[in-house]
Parts: structure tokens; sequence; C-alpha cells
């Protein structure tokens, strides 16, 4: 029997994911540290900050895992797996969202599938609060994230967290997976 472990974000920025935890300080990816001193953090964000499409750039833990059973664990998990990397935000003018999210479906013996799927969601900003109105299994949900927009060495990059306790709701982990000790997820999307 199938279980779902990760229906992956729209739905807490915009749903739900495995879980894990690293401090924006540990963000890092291709030997480039987000949190180095060029770095320019955008309080106030507007709608007009986010319109363009955000790439999947990182997305670490905060227990290392080892999703592709090599024996060897990270908290980066776009190492431990191609799963994430097609994941996407597309935010347009009108209010509107397409995204591409991830899921992992666990089997009893701890292997997994990875599918994708593409959402469509409205969204409203205020400040660094990102509202997003969406609807699964027919039932309209509408949830609130903070998120945290930054540029860095000419690019720009969005940053959202994601605990365990915000992804319950999406989440059917048995408790016995690789990815049951995760506890907070932190993703940063760089724009296009």
């Amino acid at each position: 029997m199938k279980k779902t472990i990760a229906r992956f974000f729209i739905g807490s920025l915009l749903s739900a994911s495995l879980f894990t935890a690293c401090t924006a300080d540990d963000l890092s990816a291709d030997g480039t540290d987000l949190n180095s001193e060029s770095r320019v953090e955008i309080t106030d964000i507007a709608a007009g900050d986010l319109i363009g499409k955000w790439d999947m750039y990182s997305m670490t833990a905060d227990v290392a895992v080892d999703f592709n059973a090599d024996g060897i664990s990270s908290e980066d998990l776009l190492e431990e797996t191609q799963c994430f990397d097609p994941m996407y935000f597309s935010f347009d003018e009108n209010g509107n969202i397409t995204t591409n999210q991830a899921n992992l479906y666990f089997e009893e013996d701890g292997s997994f599938t990875c599918k994708s799927k593409e959402y469509m969601a409205e969204y409203e900003v205020s400040v660094n609060q990102l509202v997003v109105t969406f609807t699964m299994d027919g039932h309209v949900i509408t949830d609130t994230k903070t998120v945290t927009l930054f540029r860095e060495d000419g690019e720009e990059y969005l940053h959202v967290s994601l605990e365990k306790y915000e992804t319950q709701a999406y989440v059917n982990d048995p408790g016995t997976t690789v990815a049951s000790e995760i506890e907070r997820l932190d993703l940063v999307f760089r724009k296009q």
C-alpha cells in the first residue's frame, strides 16, 4: 500500500512536504553562501516583487537523510533525489500562481516513487506574508505563509520554511520512512 509522505507545498506556502531544518545561515549551494555580506533582504514585499518564474534552487532539511540509498546521508535533499528538481512557482500580475510540486510516495519497504503535478492558485502579498487560495479535493483552502525575498550578486531568491506541524494535514507518513525524522524544510527558489 502506498503512503504519501510529501505533498509538496501548495498548501503551506502552498502545501506540504517532508519536514526539515537548517537555518538561513546554513543555506548554501554551488559553493555560494546565501547569507553573505552581499545579501540584501527585501522586508516590505509587494506583489510586483514576486512576478515571474522562480525555480527550485536549494532544499535543506534539519536532519540528514539517505533518499538515494547510497549509504551517505545529507541535509541537502537535492543531492539525495532529483524528485524536487522540476519544482517552480510562476506568479503573474493578475494574482495567479502556477506551480509544479513534487510528491514522494513511500512503499511499505521504504522505497519511494516520485510524481510531480502542476497546480494553480491565487495569491496576495502584504509585507512578507503570502496569502494563497487554492482548491484541494474539492475544498477551497486559504493559507498564509511568511516568505523572505532577497537579492545577492545580481540574483533574486525566495526563501520559505516549512515546519512539520504545517504539513501534517497533507502528509500521510506512517512514521517509519527515511523522511519521518524531518521537522523542518528550508526551500530557496531563484528567479529566472
